[in-house]
């Protein structure tokens, strides 16, 4: 009700109390940071997300060339976007479209994309702008294998800035070469 146009995409947050509607974004907005317009909204499970301060963290495609497109964003500020430097030196984003992200109740974030250049380093998992895995990174407990996926799982952090992810790595011994991780 509170959008009067054909629009069919929206984020919109609802009081629980009041149920009084505030229409954050819908699709034709200019979107924040840019002078393009939203044309769409991820709407997976784990593509948005809401934490209880009243925070949104979201991926909006936008009108313009296609290597720049797709915006990963938290509130009004872009975490990551198609063609954007990424937090890897020389390294720009390549792909966000449909991240699986995670927003905790303490504006901390984290979500996957990938980067631009090899392809066997190109997947991985943002925290708070900074890298915390990434293709081809080992940790102990697999060592000497790297990783080689991240799946299309969810990826989710606590209110303590825990992160829970999946991972699969290199291992020959396929009964042993995927896992679910808190932290590292």
């Amino acid at each position: 009700p509170a959008i009067a146009t054909t629009v069919d995409r929206a984020l919109v947050v609802i009081d629980p109390n009041t149920l009084a509607e505030t229409v954050f974004l819908k699709e034709g907005d200019v979107a924040p940071g840019t002078t393009e317009t939203i044309t769409d909204f991820d709407t997976g499970p784990h593509n948005f997300d809401f934490n209880n301060k009243g925070d949104i963290m979201f991926m909006a495609d936008l009108t313009g060339a296609t290597t720049a497109n797709s915006a990963i964003y938290l509130n009004n500020t872009i975490l990551a976007r198609e063609g954007d430097p990424s937090p890897i030196a020389g390294r720009n984003w390549y792909f966000v479209t449909s991240p699986e992200l995670s927003l905790n109740n303490n504006g901390e974030y984290v979500f996957h994309a990938r980067l631009d250049g090899d392809t066997s380093t190109d997947y991985i998992i943002i925290k708070n702008g900074q890298k915390f895995v990434q293709e081809g990174d080992t940790l102990p407990d697999i060592a000497p294998y790297k990783f080689t996926s991240f799946g299309t799982g969810p990826v989710l952090i606590s209110d303590f800035g825990d992160v829970l992810w999946y991972g699969d790595w290199d291992d020959p011994n396929t009964d042993v070469d995927t896992g679910l991780f808190l932290n590292h």
